[in-house]
């Protein structure tokens, strides 16, 4: 009977959405897990997990993240922003090179064998996005890393969806402001959704078995569909009638300028370049390959975006609209 070996996984960015989801996939499994956090507090929901450390570290003070991952089997980079403060790159070159680049001096510091990174489909060094320009770089940086004593794997989902997410969960706010009516900037955007749980599951088999280590994988859901579809259908699960009107390249960019300046940028000129390229996985599904079955929206939206769910947020709607 093969017996798995329980492993110490570090998580940089742990306290995160999918973070939290692969840190509770991970204790279940039996294996311990280090939370690195800037605030302690971020990762409050987590403190209750046996079996973990969660400590504040300075991600500017190389000493502090190669004391804090010491020990471990593995670290998993999950660190990343959507937005950064200006738009010239500068804040996305931190987010996922710099910091991407200190996790890589730590493992070499300590003799930790694998990092695995959590990048994006459509990563490249050349996109006019310089989100994704900042994740192809960062990918660029951990090939070159690539060794028998580092393997460094990494993963490329489309955009995530599940419970408390910032996708599906903001779209359903917005169409509940608006009652249905919403402006879309490129509606004919191609993505493939995939969830949350399947991209924990796909990290989770990546650290378990030595033989997946040291490659790339394209996550994608069971489906492909147009970005006004998708909000199409989050209005039909939340009962609202989504009156989509779609905007041409002309009016998304004006839309794009306007809402950069809006607080918490709901979105962004650069949001706008890396919707430009589609998000749909070039090659043949890695799920399948990691043995896991793609889940499908209509599986999970309904448990948290149905109209039952809905009502009981509308409090926090009003309060998102100001009224």
């Amino acid at each position: 009977m093969l017996v798995m070996k329980k492993l110490i996984i570090g998580l940089q960015g742990g306290s995160g959405f999918l973070g939290s989801f692969l840190a509770n996939l991970l204790v279940k499994k039996g294996h311990s897990v280090r939370i690195a956090t800037r605030e302690e507090n971020n990762s409050r929901k987590l403190w209750v997990l046996p079996n973990t450390k969660i400590g504040k570290v300075d991600m500017n003070r190389q000493e502090q993240i190669d004391r804090f991952f010491e020990g471990c089997d593995c670290v998993v980079n999950l660190v990343g922003i959507l937005n950064e403060r200006k738009d010239n790159g500068k804040g996305f070159d931190y987010v996922h090179v710099e910091l991407t680049n200190r996790l890589i001096q730590a493992c070499k510091t300590n003799g930790i064998s694998h990092l695995l990174q959590v990048s994006s489909l459509g990563a490249d060094p050349s996109s006019e996005s310089f989100y994704q320009s900042s994740k192809g770089h960062a990918e660029k940086l951990l090939k070159s890393e690539q060794s028998p004593k580092l393997r460094t794997s990494i993963v490329q989902p489309s955009v995530i969806f599940g419970p408390n997410d910032k996708f599906t969960n903001r779209f359903a706010k917005l169409l509940s402001i608006t009652r249905g009516v919403l402006p879309l900037a490129c509606p004919k955007s191609r993505l493939q959704p995939v969830y949350v749980g399947d991209v924990a599951q796909a990290i989770m088999n990546i650290i378990e078995n030595d033989s997946l280590a040291g490659q790339i994988y394209e996550l994608g859901g069971p489906e492909v569909q147009s970005l006004k579809e998708i909000v199409e259908y989050i209005g039909e699960v939340s009962g609202i009638n989504a009156r989509i009107i779609p905007l041409n390249s002309l009016l998304s960019a004006i839309q794009a300028h306007t809402l950069e300046f809006f607080p918490g940028k709901p979105f962004s000129k650069d949001n706008l370049r890396a919707l430009q390229k589609d998000s749909v996985c070039k090659r043949v599904d890695s799920l399948d390959t990691l043995g896991i079955r793609p889940t499908r929206m209509s599986e999970i939206l309904p448990s948290y975006l149905g109209q039952k769910n809905i009502k009981g947020r509308y409090s926090e709607y009003r309060n998102l609209a100001g009224r």
